[in-house]
């Protein structure tokens, strides 16, 4: 029986931002824009994410 590997307790899977509610835009023109904001933390997710993944994987095909 094979078991599933656990994942690295002192590495989290880090967390998306959340976006902003509809209407938290006030279409002024605001630089930054609040959208602005959230695109720029969701590329860094992004990117901290598949880092993340990667150590994952790393870690379960060590143990494997």
């Amino acid at each position: 029986m094979m078991s599933t590997p656990l994942p690295l307790v002192d590495d989290p899977e880090p967390i998306a931002p959340d976006m902003p509610p509809d209407g938290a835009c006030c279409q002024s023109g605001c630089d930054p824009c609040i959208m602005d904001m959230y695109y720029v933390e969701l590329a860094q997710w992004r990117q901290l994410h598949a880092a993340w993944q990667q150590r994952q994987q790393t870690t379960q095909e060590s143990q494997s």
